[in-house]
């Protein structure tokens, strides 16, 4: 007798099936169910066994007249960028107009307070001769301020050609400029001074005069087209094919050529 779920062979008086488990009917009349199919084997002469693939003797290597293409190298443009017309820039300069502007108004009531306080402690000067001195005083520094926010408007932006590149070593107390013996002397702190001499379209001369900066001064050549950009105090170069870096015009600091905003302060770059 058969199992009628699995086909197993179920001896006589069994109750279960060996293979599958399931109860056996204890009708003797029930039909035995035939066993499972099973695949059927393959017949014939055995297949060939193919071998792997042999391994490369050599690695593949390019043809000779094919050489390998040169890294691409992203350069700068040509001309001056449209770009200082972004809103950002406006923003800046206003942003440190503004500054100025406080500065100057704390400057003077910053002197007016210091002397009504030094007039209250101190018995050499009445407390009205300190305020007076001190709002002379201020007055004294809201005229250094105005001035100096007035010729930072009154700047117009140049164009101008590098015609000359000199570089000195300066002392803090090197009072003469045109001192040509350098000396180094212990406990006074020195530093490398670069200057960058253009001439402007109207034949001026101008300088550009920095510290402790050779990549800097290493970006301007001799003879490379200049603008200077007066509301932002910085300089942008004609010609930035040849550049592999590029300085930003708002915090300064050096960049990719590759880059279109600043790492630093993300203004965009002028290329």
């Amino acid at each position: 007798m058969y199992c009628k779920h699995c086909g197993t062979v179920i001896a006589e008086g069994a109750r279960f099936c060996t293979g599958c488990g399931a109860p056996v009917e204890s009708s003797r009349h029930s039909a035995p169910a035939p066993p499972p199919d099973r695949p059927a084997q393959h017949q014939g002469p055995p297949m060939p066994r193919t071998a792997p693939p042999a391994p490369h003797s050599q690695p593949l290597r390019r043809h000779q007249n094919a050489p390998y293409p040169p890294p691409r190298v992203v350069r700068g443009r040509v001309g001056y960028s449209p770009r200082i017309n972004d809103p950002i820039f406006a923003k800046y300069r206003s942003r440190n107009l503004v500054w100025a502007v406080i500065f100057t108004v704390f400057m003077f009531f910053a002197a007016v307070i210091g002397f009504y306080i030094y007039g209250e402690n101190s018995s050499d000067i009445t407390t009205d001769e300190a305020i007076s001195q001190g709002i002379i005083l201020g007055l004294i520094f809201v005229a250094f301020g105005v001035g100096s926010i007035i010729n930072r408007l009154r700047k117009r932006n140049w164009d101008g050609v590098v015609v000359n590149k000199t570089k000195k070593v300066h002392r803090d107390d090197d009072d003469d400029d045109n001192n040509a013996t350098i000396t180094v002397y212990i406990g006074r702190k020195t530093t490398m001074r670069y200057t960058i001499h253009f001439r402007d379209d109207r034949g001026k001369k101008r300088r550009y005069v920095f510290e402790n900066d050779p990549v800097r001064f290493n970006y301007f050549q001799v003879g490379d087209r200049v603008r200077y950009h007066a509301k932002m105090e910085t300089y942008e170069k004609y010609d930035k094919s040849r550049d592999t870096i590029i300085f930003c015009n708002l915090c300064r600091k050096q960049n990719d050529i590759a880059a279109d905003t600043c790492y630093y302060c993300k203004g965009p770059l002028l290329k």
